[in-house]
C-alpha cells in the first residue's frame, strides 16, 4: 500500500472514531463501515442497534452519476439514485429521486426539485417569493382529499432545488415548469400560481400555450405591469431599494417583509403562529442569496401581452387586505387583459364583493 493510501485510511480511521464518539454522546452505538457506492464512489454506513440507519456519502467522490444532489430516502435509510442495487448486506435499495434536470452550470446539472403525490386529474402549484413548495401544504390536503393528483415544486435558486448564478427571469421559470410538465408527462392540468408565481403561469401560457393546461388560477398575483408609466397609474417607481436592501441584509429585510406579507399586526395568534412566521423566515433566508437579490428583477416584468394570449378560463383571487400587493393595482387590470376573466366578473360583480380574504402576499 502506498504511503499516500495508508494516510487516507488513517484518516478515515480517525473520521469514523469522532463519528462514533459523536454519536455515543447523542446516546447511540453504531456500527460504522465503509464500502463503494455502485457509482464508484465512497461511502460511510452508520447502523445503530436500535435500528436506525444512516448512510453518509462523500461528497464530491461519486463519480458521474449520481450527483450528491439526487438523493433520496427509502426504509430509514439513504439510497443513491439511478438504476443500480447495493448487495443485500448493505440494505439499501436504489430508488428514483424527486428532481427534474432543467439545464446545467459548469459541471453541475441545474435541478427542480418537485413532489408528486396522489391521482386524478392533475393541479400543479406554484408558490411565491420567497417561498417553497410547502407554502401549498394546505391546499395540497384538501386537493388529495378531493381526489386529485397535486404537483408542487421549488423554484430554482429557492430551497431544495438548483442554486446557479444565472436564469432568475419569467422566461428561464416558464422553460422550467414546461419541462417540469413534460417530464411527468401531465396533461389536462389546473395551473395554479400564488403572487410571483401567477406571473410564472402567465408567461408559461403565453409562450407554451394551452396544449397541457385545461384552467388556471391566479391567487394575489404580481402586477401585469410593476413600473409606473402613464399607462399604470399604480405602478411603482422606476428604481427599488428593494434589491440594495436584500443585499445589505437579507435576514432582517425578510422580518419586516413579514409584517405586510402576513399582516401580522391583525393576524398573528389567530390567523398565524409565531412559529409558522418564524418557518417562512427560515425558508426566505435558507434561498440561494444570489436568487434572493436577483429575483427582485423579475417583478418587473411586462406580463400584458402573455395575460392577452390567455384563452382558457382563468380564477383571480385576491385578498382585500393584501399590503405587499395590493387588489386595486393588481387583479382589475387583469381581468381587463384575461377577455374570458373579465367577463365572469361582469356577471359575478365588483372585485371586492368576489375577491377571497386572505392574508398578505409577496410577489
Amino acid at each position: 500500500m502506498s504511503v499516500s493510501a495508508r494516510r487516507s485510511r488513517l484518516g478515515a480511521g480517525r473520521h469514523d472514531d469522532r463519528r462514533r464518539d459523536r454519536l455515543a454522546r447523542q446516546g447511540r452505538t453504531a456500527d460504522v463501515r465503509r464500502f463503494t457506492t455502485p457509482a464508484g464512489g465512497r461511502a460511510l454506513f452508520v447502523s445503530s442497534p436500535a435500528g436506525n440507519e444512516e448512510l453518509f456519502l462523500e461528497m464530491g467522490k461519486l463519480g458521474p452519476q449520481p450527483t450528491p444532489k439526487q438523493l433520496c430516502m427509502r426504509n430509514h435509510g439513504y439510497g443513491l439514485s439511478g438504476s443500480h442495487r447495493t448487495t443485500s448486506s448493505q440494505r439499501f435499495e436504489v430508488c428514483p429521486v424527486p428532481f427534474v434536470t432543467v439545464g446545467q452550470e459548469n459541471s453541475a446539472p441545474i435541478d427542480l426539485y418537485h413532489e408528486d403525490h396522489g391521482s386524478g386529474r392533475p393541479v400543479v402549484l406554484i408558490h411565491g417569493f420567497p417561498l417553497s413548495g410547502r407554502a401549498w401544504e394546505r391546499q395540497e390536503r384538501a386537493l388529495l382529499a378531493a381526489g386529485r393528483r397535486v404537483v408542487t415544486y421549488d423554484r430554482r435558486g429557492l430551497w431544495r432545488s438548483s442554486w446557479p448564478a444565472t436564469g432568475y427571469d419569467y422566461d428561464t421559470f416558464a422553460a422550467g415548469l414546461d419541462e417540469l410538465l413534460t417530464a411527468l408527462d401531465l396533461r389536462d392540468v389546473d395551473l395554479a400560481g400564488h403572487s410571483m408565481g401567477a406571473g410564472e403561469v402567465a408567461r408559461y401560457l403565453g409562450t407554451f400555450g394551452f396544449v397541457r393546461v385545461r384552467r388556471a388560477a391566479i391567487t394575489s398575483g404580481v402586477k401585469p405591469y410593476l413600473l409606473k408609466t402613464p399607462e399604470t397609474r399604480h405602478g411603482a417607481p422606476q428604481k427599488s431599494s428593494t434589491g440594495s436592501a436584500l443585499t445589505a441584509a437579507c435576514a432582517a429585510y425578510f422580518t419586516e417583509c413579514n409584517k405586510n406579507f402576513f399582516d401580522l399586526d391583525v393576524t398573528l395568534g389567530s390567523r398565524i403562529s409565531a412559529e409558522a412566521v418564524q418557518g417562512e423566515w427560515n425558508t426566505a433566508v435558507g434561498a440561494s442569496p444570489i436568487a434572493t437579490v436577483a429575483g427582485v428583477a423579475t417583478w418587473h416584468s411586462d406580463l400584458r401581452t402573455d395575460l392577452s394570449k390567455i384563452d382558457i378560463p382563468v380564477l383571480i383571487l385576491h385578498g382585500t387586505e393584501d399590503r405587499a400587493l395590493p387588489i386595486e393595482a393588481c387583479s382589475p387590470r387583469r381581468a381587463e387583459l384575461i377577455r374570458p376573466v373579465a367577463q365572469a366578473f361582469r356577471r359575478i360583480g365588483t372585485l371586492s364583493s368576489s375577491s377571497l380574504k386572505t392574508t398578505g402576499g409577496k410577489p
